[in-house]
């Protein structure tokens, strides 16, 4: 008799015990050795998300995954397989399920979907080799029966043997993923009931994520604003605002911060920008602020009904879009710097280590060198993703097994790992192509001019720093600056390496890795923000067309290309 396998899918976001249960049920009534979780990818979460203008909501796929096999981790006949994170093209139902056949061939496989799916099960991807291969089980609700959808439907009905139906557990109405994020974003209780308690322990890491946001302190949380105009005492003297309170602290004297009770919010940040620091004012500012936002809500009882009627929203101080916008433009420009900079020095070094004489197997390590280069950069990035993920990587699972580490390091979850990664990953695809220049160009100088060199008793690093790297340098550098373009605007590293991840909660629909181009993919794509995208867009031409025609007009190779002229 054929093993049975339950297979599950969905977003997960996040499991819930209705998952759980609605598994075992069906491994219990079909009588199946295994029940395996199949979660969706990123891509397809974030898309089926981006609707509900909740896109900030969906968890990484290694919290997924980590819930997953938390809840699993309850009975052996619970599996996960995560085949849906490693496909770079959009994933589907039978591509997931010839996965898990792959590992199984000799298993009855079975999919179990929701009753309300029966309408659009006709519409799925290959459905007829779907139905010939692999059997589907029907959940049942006291509000649908999906038998009578089965024999309506001209295609379905004449498969009615490859289907099973199943009973909805008793006891979980009302319990979902989506209840779960509702309830956490508005601040509600009974969310924790409704995940298991490993579920919930991993969620409240990433619970920042589904509360609801307050990022611009204007219309009706104008008055969150230290710009508003609210009147407020502090140290014996009254103010028309807490920026003006604020800003008169810096000073030295009372008499100075006098002056600021008469000044309007804007001008007192201009003020306050000239005034001479008191000397202790970076260590005490903190700490000054939160007394006057204490003051100015218990001072001005209505602005304290509307902060508290707010509930537990997430309050992001600041202009979203401007904190952003720097945030973003300068990780932008340091990742463009250090990118180009490293796969071009880099570049050199290898291209001296295969074209010295004292090197042996020259051709051999210049081939191997060169292989980074030969694959296609988009597999490469794939692959890395994989080797960094921090629940399941290879990299993660050799440190621990070796004993180097005993907890895993989250290489693409933490914002300061994810940077050198990506670092790492990209001076691996890059610096190939400048070895390969640079090689070309030293293999191109004169012997004849070397030969002298030594003759007049210059050393190798002389030979070196006055022949070799001047030539290399007139050459190449107009290529040094095509680079730096183009890893100001480098997509795909960015995006298949972290997807701008992990969340940055100070952000406007961007991650702590996110530079300006994917950030602009998100704006539109995701977003539907194509105002502020296109803004972006010209700030991002403006920046490149400066800088490149800056530094091109600047190097040598064009002034002496100019005078030919």
């Amino acid at each position: 008799m054929r093993e049975k396998i339950v297979v599950m899918g969905g977003s997960f976001n996040p499991p819930t015990i209705a998952h759980q249960r609605l598994m075992l049920g069906a491994v219990e009534t079909l009588g199946a050795a295994r029940g395996i979780f199949v979660p969706s990818s990123h891509a397809y979460v974030s898309a089926k998300m981006r609707r509900d203008k909740h896109r900030n909501e969906v968890l990484p796929e290694e919290a997924r995954l980590r819930m997953l096999l938390a809840m699993a981790a309850d009975d052996p006949r619970l599996e996960v397989e995560d085949c849906e994170f490693h496909r770079a093209e959009r994933s589907y139902t039978y591509e997931s399920m010839e996965a898990v056949q792959e590992k199984s061939p000799e298993a009855e496989l079975y999919f179990v979907a929701g009753g309300d799916k029966t309408a659009v099960i006709s519409r799925w991807h290959r459905i007829r080799e779907f139905l010939e291969r692999f059997r589907i089980v029907l959940v049942r609700r006291d509000d649908y029966e999906p038998e009578a959808e089965l024999r309506q439907n001209p295609f379905l009905s004449g498969h009615l043997d490859r289907f099973s139906m199943i009973e909805a557990p008793a006891g979980l109405d009302g319990v979902s993923s989506s209840a779960v994020r509702e309830k956490l974003r508005e601040g509600l209780p009974g969310a924790e009931a409704m995940l298991h308690p490993a579920v919930w322990a991993i969620l409240q890491e990433y619970a920042g994520a589904y509360r609801m946001k307050i990022e611009m302190f204007r219309g009706e949380y104008q008055f969150l604003s230290n710009f508003y105009e609210a009147p407020v005492e502090y140290r014996g003297l009254r103010y028309g605002s807490n920026e003006a309170a604020f800003q008169a602290q810096k000073c030295l004297t009372e008499e100075e911060r006098r002056e600021f009770t008469l000044l309007r919010p804007s001008d007192s940040k201009k003020r306050g920008s000239s005034v001479q620091l008191r000397p202790d004012w970076e260590e005490v500012k903190a700490g000054i602020m939160e007394e006057l936002v204490r003051a100015k809500f218990t001072q001005n009882e209505e602005l304290g009904r509307l902060l508290l009627a707010t509930g537990k929203s997430e309050l992001i101080e600041g202009n979203s879009w401007n904190d952003t916008f720097w945030g973003v433009l300068g990780w932008t420009l340091l990742w463009s710097v250090i990118s180009t900079l490293s796969c071009y020095f880099g570049g050199l070094g290898m291209a001296c280590l295969v074209n010295s004489r004292r090197v042996k197997f020259r051709k051999f390590w210049r081939t191997i060198y060169i292989l980074p280069w030969a694959i296609p950069g988009l597999i490469s990035l794939l692959i890395f993703r994989n080797m960094f993920n921090g629940q399941f990587g290879p990299i993660n699972t050799f440190l621990r097994s070796a004993g180097i580490i005993s907890q895993n390091i989250p290489w693409l979850s933490d914002a300061t790992l994810a940077k050198l990664v990506i670092f790492v990953v990209n001076f691996w695809l890059g610096f190939p192509y400048f070895m390969t220049m640079m090689s070309g160009v030293m293999t191109s100088i004169s012997p004849e001019l070397l030969e002298a060199a030594r003759i007049d008793g210059a050393s190798p690093r002389q030979e070196f720093r006055r022949i070799t790297l001047p030539l290399v340098l007139y050459s190449t550098a107009p290529l040094l600056i095509m680079s730096f373009a183009t890893n100001f605007n480098n997509f795909n590293v960015i995006y298949f390496l972290t997807d701008g991840n992990p969340i940055n909660p100070s952000y406007k629909f961007a991650g702590s890795t996110d530079i300006l181009i994917t950030w602009i993919y998100k704006l539109t794509k995701d977003n539907r923000q194509f105002q502020m995208a296109a803004v972006m867009s010209i700030l991002v031409f403006v920046v490149i067309a400066t800088i490149s025609t800056w530094n091109f007009l600047r190097t040598k190779s064009f002034k002496e290309e100019d005078m030919m002229g």
